[in-house]
C-alpha cells in the first residue's frame, strides 16, 4: 500500500504522534531538566547570552528608551495592518477558494497564512528573523528595568523558535508604556531588516542584473524555425521589429502581425541586427512566426524594482526567470553566488516582514496581542480581560481557520 508522506493528513498525523511521545517522556521526567513541554511548544531554557543583552540594553539605555517610542508608533501601525488583511485573508477565502495555489507542497515550502517560502532560504531567513526579534525584546525588556529571566530555544509544532523570558513580576510592576516598548521591540526589529533588505535589494544589488537594454528576452529558440536558423540565441534582447522600438512583450506581437508568411521581416537585438525570412505558424498557416519562446525582460525587472512587489512570494518566484536566464546581457563574474545573494536578501526581508506583521495580530499570546491588551486597558478600564480575550478569539480563529483552509484545501 502506497502512503503519501507529504499529505497534508500524513504530516499532521506524524507531527500529532511525535508531540504525543514528547508529552509522555516529559511526564515520566525522561527529558533533561533544561527542557520543558508546554502544549505544542519544546523550549530549551538556558542563561547564556542574559550578561551580553543587559550589557547592550544599560550601555545605550537612553537611546533604547528613546527607540522604545518609535516602536510603539510601528507597531501600532502594522498591528492595525495585520488584523484588516487576517479579516480580508479569510473573506476571500471563503468567497473565492480558487485563489489559493494548487502546486505548494510541503517539501518544498514553509507556510504561512498566504505566504510561501523555498525551504533552504526560508529556514535562513526564519533563524535571522527570531534572533533579531527576541533579542530586540530582551534589550528593550533590560532598558526598562524588566530583568531576563531565561532565555532559549523552542519548537513550535515543528517551526523553529527562539524566546526571551522576562521576569513576570517585573513586567507586571512596569508601567503600561515599558510594557509597550518591550511589546513592540521584536515586530518592529523585523520591519527594521525588511526595510534593510529592501535597500540593498533595490540599490545595492539589482542594479548588477539590470539588462543592457530595454526589449524583450529570448528564452529559446524553436529548432527548425527562423529564428533559429538565423543565428539567434537564448539571452539575447529584441530592442526593435521592422525598425519599431518595442519594449514589451504585447509590442513585439502587435508588430509580429503585421508581416504575414513569407515576409522579411528586421529584428535587432542587443547584438546583432537579423533579417528574417517568416514561416508559418505551425498552429495557424495563415499567421507569420519566428519561433522564439520569450520573457518580459523589461516588464519583469521593472517590477522587482516595485516596493510593494518585495512583500509578495510572487516576486521571489520571478527571480531565477528573470535574473538567471543568461541575465540578458548583465556582466556578472560569479553569477550563480549573485544570483543566490539576492534571492537570500528577497526572502529574509520578506519573512521579516511578515513575521513581524502576523506577530502584530491582536490576540494573546503574539505581541500584537499584548500591545492590543494595553490599549484595551487604557480605553476600557473595567473587564479588560472579557474585552481582550474576545478580541484575541476572533482574530486566532481568524487565522488557524486561514491556515488549515490553505494546508488542506
Amino acid at each position: 500500500m502506497y502512503i503519501d508522506f507529504l499529505s497534508p493528513w500524513i504530516i499532521i498525523a506524524l507531527v500529532l504522534i511525535g508531540w504525543g511521545v514528547l508529552i509522555t517522556f516529559y511526564k515520566r521526567g525522561l527529558l533533561p531538566n533544561k527542557f520543558e513541554v508546554s502544549g505544542p511548544m519544546l523550549l530549551w531554557r538556558t542563561d547564556h547570552g542574559k550578561d551580553a543583552i543587559a550589557y547592550i540594553a544599560h550601555r545605550f539605555r537612553s537611546f533604547w528608551k528613546r527607540a522604545g517610542i518609535l516602536c510603539i508608533i510601528i507597531s501600532t501601525i502594522m498591528m492595525i495592518f495585520t488584523a484588516i488583511y487576517i479579516i480580508a485573508t479569510a473573506i476571500l477565502l471563503i468567497r473565492y477558494p480558487q485563489i489559493i495555489p494548487t502546486d505548494v507542497g510541503a517539501r518544498e515550502t514553509v507556510l504561512f497564512p498566504g505566504l510561501a517560502l523555498p525551504i533552504t532560504y526560508g529556514l535562513i531567513a526564519l533563524a535571522v528573523a527570531i534572533i533579531v526579534h527576541e533579542f530586540s525584546h530582551g534589550i528593550l525588556s533590560e532598558a526598562e528595568d524588566m530583568k531576563i529571566k531565561s532565555l532559549g530555544l523552542a519548537v513550535l509544532a515543528i517551526l523553529p523558535a527562539a524566546f526571551v523570558e522576562p521576569d513576570e513580576e517585573e513586567v507586571k510592576k512596569a508601567t503600561s508604556k515599558s510594557r509597550m516598548k518591550m511589546f513592540s521591540a521584536g515586530p518592529t526589529a523585523n520591519i527594521l531588516v525588511f526595510v534593510i533588505s529592501l535597500l540593498m535589494f533595490t540599490y545595492v544589488l539589482l542594479p548588477f542584473f539590470a539588462p543592457n537594454a530595454e526589449g524583450v528576452g529570448i528564452v529559446d529558440t524553436v529548432e527548425g524555425f527562423p529564428a533559429k536558423e538565423a543565428g539567434m540565441a537564448k539571452g539575447e534582447i529584441i530592442t526593435h521589429v521592422d525598425e519599431k522600438r518595442v519594449k514589451e512583450v504585447r509590442e513585439f506581437q502587435e508588430e509580429m502581425m503585421k508581416n504575414m508568411p513569407g515576409d522579411d521581416v528586421l529584428i535587432k537585438t542587443d547584438r546583432n541586427t537579423y533579417t528574417i525570412y517568416l514561416t508559418s505558424h505551425p498552429d495557424d498557416p495563415n499567421k507569420a512566426f519566428l519561433g522564439v519562446n520569450l520573457f518580459p525582460v523589461t516588464e519583469g525587472y521593472g517590477a522587482l524594482k516595485d516596493p510593494i512587489g518585495f512583500v509578495l512570494p510572487q516576486s521571489g518566484a520571478m527571480l531565477k526567470p528573470i535574473l538567471g536566464s543568461g541575465f540578458y546581457g548583465a556582466n556578472l563574474a560569479h553569477p550563480e553566488y549573485m544570483l543566490m545573494t539576492i534571492q537570500l536578501v528577497f526572502w529574509t526581508g520578506l519573512l521579516n516582514f511578515w513575521l513581524g506583521a502576523l506577530n502584530l495580530l491582536p490576540a494573546k499570546p503574539f505581541d500584537g496581542g499584548r500591545l492590543m491588551e494595553e490599549y484595551v486597558s487604557a480605553v476600557a478600564k473595567r473587564n479588560v480581560d472579557l474585552i481582550s480575550n474576545a478580541i484575541s478569539a476572533l482574530f486566532i480563529s481568524l487565522y488557524v481557520g486561514s491556515f488549515l483552509v490553505i494546508v488542506l484545501y
